[in-house]
């Protein structure tokens, strides 16, 4: 018998898959659905960018960018669309921007206002107003202060305008207003003492972090406002917050704006840190006491129900007096203190407001 083999190439054994019935017509129609729904974003994201440019054309408070008067390097010049007003009080005031997105508006030195009043308002350049509400009273110097919040659209606007303090809510602002930049609480000169010798500036931001003290020999002290007119001394001490210089040689009308200055070198242009503090005299105290043989100091915020604990055992191992500094406590430390001074200990609590500067705050303790 004789087998016969039947052998075939190897393309013989490849077969080309043949479509199921029906997947063009899927191709198809998935390639139609995905052009569809393309088609249809592109038309919605237009008509939202058409609405948004139409409402803010029409929009009776719109911004617009001045050009019929050159500001001042740092000066956001704007104009808001509304009727000047004669009879309406403005109040002299400094902005700061604070943590949450809080305005801590504080009033000049120069100014007065009654601090219960509740018709303060915020006024900014989009024609936004917001209630300004009191906060506090700043110790030794008295300036009131009142904080009101940031509308949203300027989170992410830079540089922020410090909005405008006026009463009543009826102020209408001048076409031809001007719009400083607002200082953020972490790059400000916020506070300034004077002491026998010299003087004192508290300033968040230049030096950043234990131990990135920088030359004092690179700063300068700036006494007044005007750049014609301003004095300026040498700084002879940069240790983190604390910035000390010389008193200016020439007699000033006080109070005085004090800033600090960074002087111009070779790679960096000069740089002013902006201020919304006063110079002023030596402050000397209307009722001298015995001096304590020893005190003790700290900054709190909320310890209220550890405090009476805290002072009660540091006074029986000897401790005198005790000065709190509170950084804005929103709970009983007030009562807690005020019971400890009826039970004669001696409590002293000061109010430090500002954020985050604790070497700060003990300096300008001592």
């Amino acid at each position: 018998m004789t087998l016969t083999l039947k052998t075939s190439s190897p393309r013989s054994n490849r077969s080309t898959p043949k479509p199921f019935p029906g997947d063009d017509d899927s191709h198809f129609l998935h390639y139609r659905s995905y052009r569809a729904h393309t088609t249809t974003l592109f038309f919605v994201l237009a008509s939202l960018s058409l609405f948004v440019i139409f409402s803010l054309y029409s929009s009776p408070n719109a911004i617009y960018f001045a050009t019929t008067r050159q500001a001042k390097p740092g000066i956001v010049s704007y104009v808001i669309n509304v009727r000047d007003s004669s009879h309406t009080r403005r109040i002299k005031a400094e902005g700061v921007l604070w943590p949450g997105w809080e305005v801590m508006m504080i009033v000049s030195p120069e100014d007065n206002v009654m601090p219960r009043e509740s018709n303060y308002t915020c006024f900014y350049p989009n024609g936004e107003k917001l209630t300004a509400k009191f906060a506090v009273s700043l110790p030794f110097t008295n300036r009131t202060t009142f904080k009101c919040k940031l509308p949203g659209v300027y989170r992410h606007h830079h540089p922020i305008p410090t909005p405008i303090l006026a009463s009543p809510r009826s102020f209408e602002l001048s076409p031809e207003t001007r719009w400083p930049d607002l200082p953020l609480w972490n790059f400000v000169v916020f506070d300034t003492i004077s002491t026998e010798h010299d003087v004192v500036l508290f300033v968040k931001g230049p030096n950043r972090g234990l131990g990135s003290n920088t030359p004092p020999r690179t700063f300068r002290c700036v006494f007044g406002e005007e750049s014609d007119s301003a004095v300026r001394t040498t700084v002879t001490s940069s240790v983190q917050e604390v910035f000390r210089c010389p008193f200016p040689n020439v007699t000033m009308d006080y109070p005085v704006k004090i800033y600090l200055e960074r002087v111009a070198t070779e790679k960096e242009a000069m740089k002013v840190v902006p201020s919304v503090a006063y110079f002023s005299p030596k402050r000397t105290l209307v009722e001298p006491r015995e001096k304590s043989l020893l005190c003790a100091t700290t900054m709190v915020y909320n310890v209220a129900k550890y405090l009476r604990e805290w002072v009660m055992y540091h006074a029986t191992i000897g401790i005198q007096r005790f000065i709190i500094y509170d950084n804005g406590s929103d709970d009983e430390l007030n009562d807690v203190v005020e019971g400890l001074k009826s039970e004669r200990y001696d409590v002293t609590k000061v109010l430090w407001i500002w954020p985050k500067t604790q070497e700060a705050g003990f300096s300008f303790l001592t």
